[in-house]
């Protein structure tokens, strides 16, 4: 498994057939597993998206 916070290189492993994970992916595996609430997830995603971040697409 590959974690970046990187889009190109998401594309990229994913594009190879690596199982690749963002920033988006980690904050939603920390609301599923406890470690945030969905009201600190959505307040982070906000933040990211305020600072001009997107969620990469993957090919």
């Amino acid at each position: 498994m590959y974690v970046t916070d990187d889009g190109n290189a998401l594309r990229f492993a994913s594009g190879k057939g690596i199982t690749a994970i963002d920033t988006w992916d980690l904050l939603g595996l920390a609301e599923r597993t406890g470690r945030v609430v969905t009201e600190e997830r959505l307040a982070y995603e906000a933040h990211l998206k305020a600072k001009g971040r997107k969620r990469a697409r993957r090919r």
